[in-house]
């Protein structure tokens, strides 16, 4: 798992312990104030607090000797939840209440041991003449409150939405200027946009609409001459309410001879959806408790297990990542998707002279969870509103992790600029010599490291990283033996024959390459046994290894933003800024690459260092034929080798569809020259190429038109043309997958009916004429209708999931059903279902851990809650005990013995 640490010396000289160090939602203490108190304190109370300073409240990674049990995350410690810099507001707080065992703490919160808080509190519009509103973070989202303190020209009344027990979105809070001219729109979020009618003779007032989706929903005279007049406001009602959902701010009106403009500073937006938020409703395991005023209170109304290794989910998309290790370690995650940003905590440079981040307290950094490792660390030191020369210092050391697959030993990593690298080979790895990248002023991308199970075919491609291929070249006829190569961008780079079932070194395939003077392996693949059939081979893959083979170059001098490195050694890398910079007011400083200091927009200017991370784009390409007019172009997307579905065609700038289920799209030109064809889908790169196409001299060339799609069994014509009349083709044999299926008539046609399910190709020939070709796909007629389960049910019991399903069809036909939770495949099962009729077939799961499960047959998804694992037994061997010694017998006589024993079945 990625997400740092340094020795136990160096994390206790940054320990930020207690309010003293956190800048929030809470009042920070000062040191003379904190020193103050220390004084009041007798000797043994001293102790005491010197005792629990040791242990760190300020971290997002809860760790066992490192912080206290009863701990609360706050939007200084956890970047996920809600946070306004400038005007220094942060909402939610998130408290667990860890028990002691034994040596260590129970992996289990228990119900109503987690506790979520959140309060609303007021911020400035960004257009600060508009006053101020309530916001409230909520399960790490920002949320609209209510109008509390906003200027009465603006908003009569105060409005608070969680009186009306619901929150919406702050879709836009923005005081940029926009220039609008008269033709043109102002677009919004949520398809809103601003659009000008007209603006008066005088050149004084704009006559502005909203419209919704195209359609005009409202309309009104805005006159900039005070703050009234000037803002336009889109109002809905709540509970009687004027609830203003959209304003804008014009501050100029231009009217000219030849263009007519307007010019807005202030927009602000909240959706026109909202959440309900009541007493008694449940966000995963956590249940609101109580909404009072302006607070909302939930607590786990199931117990949590902090299991090794897992993602446990709390609310929302608020989850514990825990570490995969005997002692524990956990901390709140959120998912987060698209380009985002991750900061650590907030200091005020007018209390502290020197400040320093680490993984703990900065979620940017590197860091590996399960593991215990980070590398990097920033330490600033302060001189009133500015950071001098040489003041700001960044390090990172190589430091040493597991492989995945475990029984190759380790390797070195190294954060940096907030990024994982790998730092070279220990004298602890299998597989090769010690050797160290950094020693080469170089850093390389880890890309693979993993040990799950895979199944490679003979014939087939298992796709790495960065172009790069594994094959199967040949398996000896001992099945003992197995030859594999590597191809990057299709030409082989290495080939090696890996005996399985001997030592690891020689099961594993290794790719070199040569870096400095060594050779050393970029890529290594375990192969854990081979197996050879009559019609395939089969080698299964248990441990792959990759890193980049594009090198990122750290030489001593070079400077990135306003750091510059300062020196370089197998001992890890040290940079320091190269000239002092100021602390102004609102200023986002860049320091290196996508880490920057934040400073709020008021007069304390707190400082927070943040990292912005971009999406990883998975990689995309086309394939694009050459074609003539009137012939259809293939369009093949693909990523690594494998088909890219519903990705978006553009041909000129015009959208014309999206990909199928095997990446193709297919397009008949019907005019020669070249055509700019694009390919687009959110998580992958854009794709761009030319489609060439030529105009046919001659009338040669068949044309073949039939269903893109036909169910199995269902007749369907054939077509074949020639020209661009499309002129019916008398007498053209047809074949479906290299079978006649018979010649066409006068009219061009033959009709067919296909039994077999899948991809085919249906191709035209006659003698004389060059042969058309088009794909098919025929699909099985049986659809699956519902799923049928209980929705509720306890670790380590079967569930009985049944699919329903329905022929549509006017054949028989059996179907392989698959069975997936949370994405994962869990059993496969074939279905025979008569013409016209209706069948189903049952699933048994054994869920093994407590959580929320998305259970899948056929696209069609049910959620299955998995509670706590029974305690019937106990439950059962107390009555026995209690029937030993006579307690069974006031049970039976009060009825309670058959009440018990009735739980303990339902159990």
């Amino acid at each position: 798992m990625e997400d740092a640490v340094m020795d136990d010396t160096s994390s206790t000289d940054i320990l930020v312990t207690g309010d003293a160090t956190i800048v929030g939602a809470t009042p920070a203490a000062t040191a003379n104030e904190t020193s103050a108190e220390e004084t009041e304190e007798d000797e043994e109370g001293a102790e005491e607090e010197e005792e629990e300073e040791e242990l760190s409240t300020t971290d997002r990674i809860w760790r066992e000797g490192k912080n206290p049990a009863d701990y609360t995350w706050n939007p200084q410690t956890f970047s996920g939840f809600f946070y306004d810099l400038d005007d220094d507001v942060g909402t939610e707080t998130l408290t667990v209440h860890l028990m002691e065992s034994g040596d260590g703490y129970d992996r289990t919160i228990e119900d109503g041991d987690l506790e979520y808080v959140t309060e609303a509190d007021s911020i400035r519009f960004e257009f600060d003449d508009w006053g101020e509103y309530q916001v409230i973070g909520f399960m790490a989202q920002k949320y609209f409150a209510g109008y509390m303190g906003a200027d009465r020209d603006i908003v009569s009344k105060d409005i608070s939405l969680l009186d009306e027990e619901e929150l919406r979105q702050v879709l836009i809070d923005d005081d940029e200027e926009y220039t609008v001219d008269t033709g043109s729109v102002l677009p919004l979020e949520e398809g809103y946009e601003f659009r000008i009618k007209e603006i008066d003779l005088d050149g004084n007032k704009v006559w502005l609409s909203l419209a919704k989706d195209g359609e005009e929903i409202d309309s009104k005279v805005v006159d900039p001459t005070n703050l009234r007049s000037s803002t336009y406001k889109y109002e809905i009602d709540l509970s009687g309410e004027d609830l203003p959902l959209v304003m804008l701010h014009v501050s100029n009106i231009f009217r000219g001879a030849e263009s007519s403009l307007v010019t807005v500073d202030g927009i602000f937006q909240i959706s026109d959806s909202y959440t309900t938020v009541a007493s008694g409703d449940k966000y995963g395991d956590m249940e609101v408790d109580s909404i009072s005023g302006d607070t909302i209170r939930m607590t786990n109304d199931n117990s949590i297990t902090l299991r090794k290794g897992k993602t446990v989910p709390v609310m929302g998309d608020v989850s514990f990542l825990v570490g995969d290790s005997d002692e524990l370690r956990f901390g709140p995650t959120v998912k987060r998707t698209g380009n985002y940003e991750i900061r650590g905590t907030i200091v005020d440079p007018a209390e502290y002279e020197k400040f320093t981040w680490t993984p703990y307290n900065f979620e940017g950094f590197y860091y590996d969870i399960d593991d215990d490792v980070g590398t990097e660390e920033l330490e600033a030191r302060f001189t009133g509103d500015k950071i001098d020369d040489g003041d700001l210092r960044y390090k990172t050391v190589p430091q040493s992790v597991r492989f995945e697959y475990d029984r190759w030993g380790s390797y070195n990593v190294i954060g940096f600029l907030a990024e994982k690298y790998f730092a070279g080979y220990t004298d602890e790895t299998d597989f090769t010599d010690e050797f160290s990248v950094l020693n080469e002023e170089e850093l390389r991308k880890v890309l693979i490291d993993d040990d799950e199970s895979y199944t490679v075919r003979s014939g087939a491609t298992f796709p790495l990283k960065e172009g790069y291929e594994l094959r199967i070249k040949e398996v000896d006829l001992d099945g003992n033996k197995v030859y594999l190569s590597i191809t990057k961008d299709g030409d082989e780079v290495d080939s090696k024959v890996v005996e399985p079932g001997s030592d690891v070194s020689s099961s594993t395939f290794t790719l070199d390459e040569e870096i400095g003077s060594e050779d050393v392996p970029i890529i290594a693949i375990h192969v854990q046994s081979v197996f050879r059939g009559r019609e395939e081979d089969l080698a299964t893959i248990e441990g792959i290894f990759q890193v980049s083979d594009e090198p990122r170059s750290v030489e001593e001098g070079e400077t990135y933003g306003k750091m510059e490195i300062d020196s370089i050694s197998d001992g890890g890398i040290e940079m320091v800024n190269d000239g002092s910079f100021s602390l102004g007011k609102g200023k986002s400083i860049t320091i290196m690459e996508n880490m920057l200091f934040k400073v709020s927009d008021s007069d304390r200017r707190l400082v927070v260092p943040v990292v912005e991370v971009e999406q990883e784009l998975e990689p995309m390409r086309i394939d694009i034929p050459e074609v003539t007019v009137g012939t259809a172009a293939e369009l093949l997307v693909t990523s690594e080798g494998e088909p890219v579905i519903g990705a978006l065609i553009t041909i000129n700038g015009d959208e014309v569809g999206t990909t199928d289920a095997d990446g193709i799209y297919l397009y008949s030109p019907t005019l020669s020259g070249s055509f700019d064809i694009e390919a687009k889908k959110d998580g992958y790169t854009e794709v761009k190429g030319v489609l060439v196409v030529s105009e046919i001299r001659e009338e040669r060339f068949l044309a073949v038109t039939s269903p893109q799609e036909v169910m199995k069994g269902e007749s369907f014509v054939v077509k074949v043309t020639i020209g661009l009349d499309q002129r019916p083709v008398e007498r053209a044999d047809v074949t479906f997958d290299d079978a006649s299926i018979g010649a066409t008539d006068s009219l061009g046609t033959i009709s067919y009916a296909s039994d077999a399910v899948g991809s085919h190709t249906i191709t035209a020939s006659k003698e004389g004429l060059e042969s058309g070709s088009r794909k098919i796909l025929v699909v099985t007629p049986i659809e699956i209708t519902g799923i049928e389960m209980d929705e509720t049910t306890r670790a380590e019991k079967t569930v009985k999931i049944t699919a329903n399903s329905a022929n549509r069809g006017s054949v028989s036909d059996t179907t392989s059903v698959a069975l997936k939770v949370n994405g994962d495949l869990q059993a496969t099962e074939n279905l025979t279902v008569g013409a016209g009729e209706t069948g189903s077939l049952t699933f048994e799961y054994k869920p093994e851990e407590p959580g929320l499960y998305t259970v899948e047959v056929d696209g069609i998804q049910r959620t299955l809650t998995v509670e706590e694992k029974s305690n019937s037994g106990m439950i059962a061997g107390i009555l026995v005990l209690l029937l030993l010694i006579g307690g069974g017998a006031y049970l039976y006589s009060t009825g309670k013995l058959n009440e018990i024993l009735g739980q303990i079945k339902n159990r």
